[in-house]
């Protein structure tokens, strides 16, 4: 198998030397990984915890407790469907 032709290229302009990054804390990804899918933020961080099954019972807590009231109506998924 030939090697793919690939050649570098430029997609975001940037100062030489920058490299984008958010420091701990910082990142606002987090808070709209959780609200787009309705998981506690450390959820959406992950680590060891969040990887056990047992940490569903931790999410679906946190669902019940911040659920609206339309939620609470529906269908009994407190889990958001995915489009």
């Amino acid at each position: 198998m030939q090697p793919y032709p690939c050649r570098p290229a430029t997609e975001i302009i940037r100062a030489a030397g920058e490299v984008p990054h958010n420091l701990p804390g910082e990142s606002t990804y987090a808070v709209e990984f959780s609200e787009m899918l309705g998981v506690p933020m450390e959820a959406g961080r992950g680590g060891g915890i969040t990887m056990l099954p047992e940490y569903m019972d931790v999410v679906r807590e946190w669902r019940n407790d911040n659920m609206t009231a339309e939620e609470r109506n529906g269908d009994g998924n407190i889990f958001p469907v995915r489009e």
